[in-house]
């Protein structure tokens, strides 16, 4: 019986099984990244209404009674936002992480042989 070496690693990861299996990982990176971007975008957006409508705002009642609103609606959406990029961020790490296991589990096996 003949002991593992160096030499037979590279035969337990084939280059084309790495690109193939990491392309998941960058179009989730992809994503992410789109997703900050549109997110970042309905922020300066949503700040620059937000500020025009303070702006034109008559009494410090209706200013408060606005700013209230204003920050309500914004928890909302930093909520909703945090969890869409949380489920996007815990997909790009399982689409990148799953091949690295998968080849581990073959290197593994090819050792025990």
């Amino acid at each position: 019986m003949t002991s593992p070496t160096v030499d037979s690693a590279p035969s337990a990861f084939p280059s084309t099984t790495i690109n193939a299996d990491m392309s998941g990982a960058l179009g989730g990176l992809k994503d992410l990244a789109d997703a900050y971007k549109t997110i970042a975008t309905e922020n300066m957006e949503k700040m620059a209404s937000s500020v025009q409508a303070l702006a034109t705002v008559k009494t410090p009642i209706a200013f408060f009674e606005l700013q209230q609103k204003m920050m309500n609606e914004n928890v909302a959406a930093a909520m909703s936002n945090g969890s869409k990029l949380a489920k996007l961020t815990s997909a790009f790490f399982t689409a990148s992480l799953t091949p690295m296991q998968s080849q581990a589990s073959a290197v593994l096996k090819t050792v025990g042989r």
